[in-house]
């Protein structure tokens, strides 16, 4: 597998075994509620897109207090620029 698209999947975490797609060069998922990234990652030596964005930390209803903090940081450089 070359390409793995998942976004708009309410996705709450990656497998340990997405390390085992040797040939993948493609892995998008935006708009996902993922919070951590499994350390098995590092083994996808061929990925040159991976799609991340709207992280779980953009959505308070799904997050730890920690990651609010996160967000709220976010949310207030944003208001400065």
């Amino acid at each position: 597998m070359k390409h793995l698209v998942l976004n708009d999947n309410k996705i709450t975490q990656i497998q340990l075994k997405i390390g085992n797609l040797a040939y993948l060069e493609t892995l998008l998922l935006q708009n996902n509620m993922i919070v951590d990234i499994p350390s098995s990652m590092y083994k996808l030596q061929k990925l040159t897109h991976l799609g991340l964005d709207w992280f779980a930390y953009l959505n308070t209803d799904y997050v730890s207090v920690h990651t609010k903090v996160i967000k709220a940081r976010h949310l207030e450089a944003e208001s400065t620029e």
